[in-house]
């Protein structure tokens, strides 16, 4: 079950999130409304920078996961950046998540960048037409943007109201 960097970077893309595994390190998050929304991780954590207690979830189930990627603090009002020290990522889910893995792996994008600006193929007597240069740019942009969209724009999450606690991570 090893996979590409390519791979997982689109995966986590995908599902808005990092996944890599890596050693207890040092990550900086913000805090909004009173949630951490952090990468993936197991065990234990230290957060350098607020006091209070939390409460470890995963996409807002607090309970029967043993992976997590939010800390619902108790200080609602809690605000700015803290350091939280964790260790990384998860075995656990890269196995329940390994149909996505797969079939990111089978969609590779750069097989598409081959046919961008063709707009159509006749195989009897081979015969191709092309697009104009214009859509052809606008084909590779698409292209691009599927598939490789991580390195050319990051997720932003905005706060949209305190109403709903974790609408801000979908956009």
């Amino acid at each position: 079950m090893s996979y590409s960097n390519n791979t997982i970077r689109r995966v986590e893309q995908i599902l808005g999130y990092g996944i890599k595994q890596a050693a207890s390190s040092d990550r900086t998050y913000n805090i909004v409304n009173g949630v951490l929304y952090t990468d993936l991780f197991t065990g234990n954590i230290t957060i350098t920078g607020y006091d209070s207690t939390y409460t470890k979830a995963f996409n807002g189930h607090t309970n029967g996961v043993t992976y997590f990627n939010e800390l619902i603090l108790d200080d609602e009002h809690a605000c700015g950046e803290v350091v939280v020290t964790a260790a990384w990522g998860s075995e656990e889910f890269n196995i329940d998540i390994d149909n996505l893995f797969s079939w990111v792996e089978c969609k590779d994008p750069t097989n598409s960048l081959n046919t961008a600006g063709i707009a159509s193929k006749k195989i009897e007597d081979f015969s191709v037409s092309y697009k104009s240069a214009e859509e052809k740019q606008n084909d590779l942009m698409s292209i691009l943007n599927n598939g490789f969209g991580y390195y050319i724009r990051k997720p932003l999450i905005i706060d949209v109201s305190r109403k709903q606690k974790d609408a801000g991570r979908y956009f």
